[in-house]
This record gives structure tokens, sequence and C-alpha cells, in this order.
């Protein structure tokens, strides 16, 4: 009889070490949409809500567009690469959303050639770009727009403190 209860305790601590274990998930939790891009690794891609880009950029991504990456990295400074592709119509309104001191310039190609490669960019080989450089409030921004599809430019946009 005295090994009954050796034996439930036995049970009972199996069934807690197995419930231990069951359920969880290796996976991170997902991140929360709010916060700045503080809130992210030191560098990480595509983790960036888009309302932590628009925050931090200062700019207003449209509803259309698609193939949304970004890319941060934090340090001294914080610097955000973020690439999309929209409808044409939807360029102007997406330009005067980060009310940039200046036009898209024709061959402008503000953003250097190496810059992206983490996301893929490969801008030394877009043939039509049209672009820009900002600074505002200790905010610098540049801006090549790839128009080698006029009907659904690939936008980029590096945005770092100063």
């Amino acid at each position: 009889m005295a090994r009954a209860p050796l034996i439930a305790i036995a049970i009972a601590l199996g069934l807690l070490l197995a419930l231990a274990g069951c359920g969880g998930s290796d996976d991170p939790p997902p991140r929360p949409t709010g916060g700045d891009l503080r809130d992210l690794d030191r560098e990480s891609a595509d983790t960036a809500s888009r309302a932590q880009i628009e925050r931090f950029a200062k700019v207003r991504i449209p509803a259309s567009a698609t193939n949304l990456r970004s890319f941060s990295r934090d340090g001294l400074d914080t610097q955000l690469l973020v690439s999309f592709r929209l409808p044409a119509k939807d360029l102007p309104a997406f330009v005067r959303s980060g009310t940039f001191r200046g036009q898209l310039t024709e061959g402008d190609r503000a953003i250097a050639p190496n810059v992206g490669s983490e996301l893929g960019w490969q801008l030394d080989d877009a043939k039509n770009v049209e672009g820009l450089s900002d600074v505002q409030a200790g905010l610098g921004r540049n801006l090549v727009v790839v128009l080698d599809d006029p009907q659904r430019p690939m936008v980029h946009l590096e945005a770092a403190t100063l």
C-alpha cells in the first residue's frame, strides 16, 4: 500500500513535465504593430510594421503598395531601407506625403549602388530612374524611383538619423 502514493506522485510529476514541454513553440511571439524601430533587433529584415516604417521615415505608404520590404539597422544612428511597388497613379501622393524638400529629378541616383544588398536591391541595373535627397529635423532621406515598368514603379527609400 505504501507504493500507491509513490506511484501517484511519479505520475503527477510525469504529467507536469510533459505539460511543461507541450503546447509551446520555438517561434518568437509576433511583434506588436506599435512602437518605433528601436523596438526591433539591432539589424532586422522585414520585421518593421508599416506603422513603424511610416513613423520613422515620415511618409505614408499607399494601401496599393505591394512587395513591401524593409531592413533596419540600429547603432549610433538608425538606418531604414524600404522598397515597394505601387501603381504609377499613386506615386505623386506618396511623394507629397513625405513633404520632401525638392522634386524627383530624372537620372538622380540618390541612393548609392551598394546600399540595399540586404534586400536584393540592384539599383545599378535600373535604366530609368528619378530621385531626390532630403534632410529635415535630424532625418536624412534618399528616394529613388525605378521607372523601368512605368505602370508599376519600384520605390526605394533610405532614411537615417543624423
